[in-house]
């Protein structure tokens, strides 16, 4: 008699395609949604990043800016010469001897040094106590500029507000912080972006967050997106080799 059933599965054929499109799929036809997904994670995290605390700044600021006007050329170090204005009084120094310029007559030579110290402390005393404070208070987004250049690092258009593109340092000597970047690595079975940024994660007076959780809150954020567009973007590759 014959068997009429004719309902079978042939595997052969199945897993030589299978094999083929494991070897045509190229992780790089991938790489645009991954460099995107990293984008709006790093612009989720600028948002997530708490800018430093103004009134910390501000007080720090203010101690600053007495030293600077009281203390020429510095408070760091006695220099020869130096001015202190201090409890309302003038002391000069110069050549290893103390002078008292507003109670005492002081030879030319001396004079002459005083004049000259003066001079540089009025100049400073040009910029009010509230300006000097506010120039340097643009320091307190660095944080948040450094998610920004963590993008740039790898050719990523990262948007932040102006106000945290133009922070910069105001320390003297100038010393920029640690800067943030991203390697991506991988390409043949794997394809991965890494991201660092030490300048979220040393613990100072002005920060006490924790960036290694604010990525991750800023990913998560996204991720179910990514994955989306991952499965759409696969099922076209696929689609494309077994209808070949």
């Amino acid at each position: 008699m014959r068997n009429l059933s004719g309902f079978r599965i042939d595997s052969s054929k199945f897993l030589s395609k299978l094999e083929r499109a494991k070897a045509e799929i190229r992780l790089e036809t991938f790489r645009p949604y991954l460099l995107d997904y990293v984008r709006k994670s790093l612009n989720a995290a600028i948002k997530l990043t708490p800018a430093r605390e103004y009134q910390l700044i501000k007080s720090a600021q203010n101690r600053q800016y007495s030293n600077r006007i009281n203390y020429i050329p510095t408070i760091h170090r006695l220099e020869n010469p130096s001015l202190i204005a201090k409890g309302g009084r003038e002391y000069l120094f110069l050549n290893g001897k103390w002078y008292l310029p507003d109670k005492w007559k002081l030879p030319d030579n001396v004079w002459n040094v005083y004049q000259q110290l003066l001079a540089e402390r009025q100049r400073r005393m040009q910029t009010s106590r509230g300006d000097f404070i506010q120039h340097r208070a643009q320091a307190r987004y660095l944080y948040k500029k450094s998610w920004v250049q963590v993008g740039a690092s790898i050719g990523l258009d990262i948007r932040a507000p102006q106000s945290v593109l133009n922070s910069v340092t105001r320390r003297k000597p100038p010393k920029e912080p640690d800067k943030g970047y991203a390697q991506i690595r991988g390409g043949k079975t794997k394809l991965s972006v890494v991201i660092y940024n030490p300048f979220v994660t040393q613990k100072t007076a002005y920060w006490k967050g924790d960036g290694g959780r604010i990525i991750l809150e800023a990913m998560e954020l996204h991720r179910s997106n990514f994955d989306a567009q991952i499965k759409r973007h696969l099922s076209r590759v696929l689609y494309a080799i077994f209808h070949k």
